[in-house]
């Protein structure tokens, strides 16, 4: 009887192991032939092994690499850190050879130096009482900006101005928006508005910049 249930775990793994090999899809073409770890809906999901032309070992989510892995390419070089859908994103250490090993931040698969890039930073704020920014998603590359006064949007503005370094502007009910952004992107804007207690015209300038591409929400409050 205890032989039995052995053959029976023993069969049970290796229809598991099967399954996860053929039937669990790694979307990163260089390293879809062979996968062992963690599923979800047919995808790898959780940790794994996936190995084809290169080797990863580490964190997948919906078939990609994300989280903390090892990528081992076919020329001997490799990288070990932190992932983003399946492209280099974070703090990291790549090594081409013994000799030769680079430290440091990688966004969208680019090197981008031995320190984390902001998301965005404010470069000037003159009569600004406070801002916030939100990445809203990865797509349309766009930047929305709302200026509000008191808490709601603000009606008093006068002779106002934006300069931006790409993109298009447009306007969305009361928000200023530029739109097909090429990033990082600029923005600089200058306007007219009365202070909170409605006792001062004030002349604003604002000017910031986000370095992450995306969809943006920028709220001014004066």
């Amino acid at each position: 009887m205890i032989n039995r249930i052995m053959l029976l775990l023993v069969m049970l793994s290796g229809n598991l192991l099967y399954a996860q090999e053929t039937d669990c899809k790694v979307l990163a073409p260089r390293i879809s032939g062979i996968y062992r770890g963690e599923c979800k809906n047919s995808l790898a999901h959780g940790k794994g092994i996936a190995q084809g032309i290169d080797m990863y070992e580490g964190e997948f989510k919906k078939g990609l690499p994300e989280g903390m892995g090892v990528y081992n390419w076919a020329d001997g070089s490799y990288y070990e850190g932190y992932w983003r859908q399946g492209l280099r994103d974070g703090s990291g250490i790549m090594t081409f050879s013994p000799d030769s090993i680079v430290r440091g931040f990688w966004k969208a698969d680019k090197y981008a130096g031995k320190e984390k890039i902001k998301q965005y930073e404010v470069t000037q704020s003159r009569y600004v009482a406070r801002s916030s920014f939100s990445r809203t998603g990865n797509t349309p590359l766009q930047v929305k900006v709302k200026l509000t006064l008191g808490g709601v949007p603000n009606n008093t503005i006068q002779d106002f101005s934006m300069t931006y370094s790409s993109g298009e502007e447009f306007r969305l009910g009361t928000a200023y928006g530029i739109q097909n952004v090429t990033y990082p992107l600029t923005v600089r804007m200058q306007y007219r508005t009365w202070n909170v207690m409605r006792t001062v015209m004030t002349d604003v300038t604002f000017e910031f910049r986000i370095n992450e591409p995306g969809s943006w929400d920028v709220n001014i409050q004066n």
